[in-house]
């Protein structure tokens, strides 16, 4: 055999395999693998739209900066409120990426109705009673003497009013009903602080991390662990909701706030991480 035979042979062999190879469809894997870059161009950047709790303002500004600096062509825009505003605002506009609420009670009921398509939980939600450093109230037996003025939220504006309620009915303690005032201020997570440094209340249930106290007097306050058999505490979580148009991109800053380094971060602001997810 020549070889030009040879060659012909060949060519008759192999020219229908390329031909059946072009019009075979592309693998799974393959298709996977675009599906993961969520069809971003070279120079287009992707807005991921947060929904926070405002509780959370300072440690997630950090995750922020931190992730951004690492993702370039990704924009993390956060929306910072009241967990039942942002509840609101979702299920209204159908719209957003990512929501951290302060309980994952919210994100609980939203998992129920398919909203949300991933979640972790990142750290506790826990109040505690905030005090001044050099007053005369220093633990939790001082808070239920008689004629101390121990001040909640109003349960009509905001969540840490209702959850003050029910810790102070789980508590049983007459006298502790009796001390409580409450405190009727806008943004009452912020603002009520000042009511402990000029002395309108002894005492303050706030969250214990005490992240959004002005910091011209953030180191006038101490905390009082309000007992465990008592205290109600919530779990924060962060999840990917169903309405992103970007939910690898997402899911990767929601790995990031749920990590061993967000967590840190939020340690650092005074909350309790969960266990590793």
């Amino acid at each position: 055999m020549n070889k030009r035979t040879t060659f012909l042979i060949v060519f008759a062999i192999v020219l229908p395999i390329m031909a059946l190879a072009a019009i075979l469809p592309r693998s799974n894997d393959d298709s996977a693998s675009k599906s993961n870059a969520d069809d971003q161009n070279a120079n287009q950047i992707i807005v991921l739209e947060c929904y926070i709790g405002d509780n959370m303002v300072k440690p997630v500004s950090e995750i922020v900066a931190i992730f951004e600096k690492h993702h370039h062509g990704i924009k993390i825009e956060c929306h910072y409120s009241g967990t039942t505003s942002l509840d609101k605002m979702i299920r209204e506009s159908k719209a957003g990426d990512l929501f951290m609420p302060g309980s994952n009670s919210y994100t609980d009921r939203m998992k129920a109705e398919d909203i949300v398509t991933w979640d972790a939980n990142v750290c506790k939600h826990i109040m505690g009673a905030i005090v001044l450093k050099d007053g005369n109230i220093k633990t939790w037996d001082d808070v239920i003497q008689p004629g101390v003025t121990v001040g909640r939220g109003n349960e009509n504006v905001c969540a840490l009013g209702r959850l003050a309620i029910k810790v102070i009915n789980r508590s049983n303690l007459p006298q502790l009903q009796q001390n409580i005032i409450v405190v009727s201020v806008i943004n009452y997570q912020a603002s009520s602080f000042a009511m402990i440094a000029d002395g309108s209340v002894d005492v303050l249930l706030n969250w214990r991390n005490i992240s959004l106290c002005p910091d011209e007097i953030k180191n006038r306050m101490a905390v009082i662990e309000i007992p465990e058999d008592i205290n109600i505490i919530k779990t924060i979580p962060i999840t990917v909701l169903k309405y992103t148009k970007y939910p690898f991109k997402a899911r990767d800053f929601a790995r990031f706030v749920s990590s061993k380094e967000g967590k840190a971060i939020f340690s650092k602001h005074g909350f309790v991480p969960v266990e590793e997810n």
